[in-house]
């Protein structure tokens, strides 16, 4: 009886429990275990070589896409099937599946377009939410299957990114940044499509999620204004930030680059 009470729990309707909140104990203790495991893990794979960084791409993406899959019955079952925002993958951290497909399964240019937002979109966008999990968080309690899906999901984001850095699946160049642009700019246009004709706000390219932070700069800029800042944004931002990071320092190096780095004593 308390096992089933506690997975009743675990896939509550919303609203039906407090939601954890943001910042709270059970953001931070997500952040911490999550920190802790992609740490570890990069650790534990630090010697991997390309030719083995991509068996765990399309392990971890069919992980992903089960659990997604999960998501999205579950808020079909909880009365929420006409709601595509609450269920339809397309936002800018979750347009990181396609792209891992892509990179995991794709050849050509079609796995360098998935490489290239992987290793821009998906640790820029990774990293952000970890730091700020401004979704689940705030609609759910911390023992919920949304609160663990999503800390599971943007650490597998920034791990899997970081792993491709460091295997060197890659040499990100500035020329990539067609690829990245025209990925993204292809799923900015179709959400803002969506989000015209159906009234959603599918990327959160139309008014932000209700209780962030861009909540003040949507009343500043207003809503015309706000989605042309924003979709310019997530097509220049992530790319050009990690292609900086990426040439300015050593932190996403192959370890013996790192070694090699290292200032003589």
């Amino acid at each position: 009886m308390l096992l089933w009470n506690m997975l009743k729990a675990f896939f509550a309707p919303e609203g039906k429990y407090p939601p954890a909140g943001l910042p709270s104990v059970a953001s931070v203790s997500y952040l911490a275990i999550t920190v802790f495991i992609v740490g570890k893990s990069l650790k534990r794979h630090r010697w991997y070589t390309t030719n083995e960084f991509y068996p765990v791409v399309r392990k971890q993406l069919t992980v992903l896409w089960i659990m997604e899959i999960i998501k999205i019955v579950f808020r079909w079952c909880t009365g929420h099937f006409s709601d595509l925002n609450s269920w339809l993958p397309l936002y800018f951290c979750s347009i990181t599946l396609f792209a891992g497909v892509m990179a995991g399964w794709g050849k050509g240019f079609v796995r360098r377009i998935g490489l290239v937002f992987m290793m821009t979109g998906g640790m820029v966008g990774g990293a952000l939410f970890l730091t700020y999990p401004s979704s689940s968080i705030l609609l759910f309690p911390a023992f919920h299957y949304q609160c663990v899906h999503s800390f599971v999901y943007h650490g597998c984001m920034v791990y899997l990114s970081a792993l491709a850095y460091r295997t060197e699946a890659i040499t990100l160049h500035a020329s990539d940044f067609k690829w990245y642009a025209l990925y993204t700019g292809f799923f900015c246009a179709l959400a803002l499509g969506l989000n015209l004709s159906l009234g959603t706000n599918l990327m959160f390219i139309s008014k932000p999620f209700k209780g962030t932070f861009l909540d003040w700069v949507y009343q500043l800029l207003g809503e015309g204004f706000y989605t042309t800042v924003l979709i310019l944004m997530h097509i220049f931002g992530p790319f050009w930030s990690m292609l900086l990071i990426r040439n300015k320092s050593h932190l996403l190096d192959p370890p013996m680059q790192q070694i090699c780095s290292e200032p003589l004593a």
